[in-house]
């Protein structure tokens, strides 16, 4: 769960546990339903978090849409 999952071939930005269970089963042949891999990462310690999203910087001419 350390890599990013688009470096991993998928197209999302974090992991689900849907994700990880279709990763677990293709990459290393373990077959576990999402229940238990939930209650596996609860127990681990592992917590989900909606993601924030922060924008880096400001685009240059948005001060002069705004009058300023």
């Amino acid at each position: 769960m350390a890599r990013d999952p688009l470096r991993c071939g998928y197209l999302a930005t974090t992991w689900t546990v849907p994700l990880l269970v279709h990763y677990l089963a293709q990459h290393d042949g373990i077959e576990v339903s999402q229940h238990t891999l939930r209650r596996r990462l609860h127990e681990a310690g592992w917590r989900w978090k909606r993601p924030r999203y922060v924008f880096s910087e400001r685009a240059a001419h948005v001060a002069q849409k705004k009058g300023a």
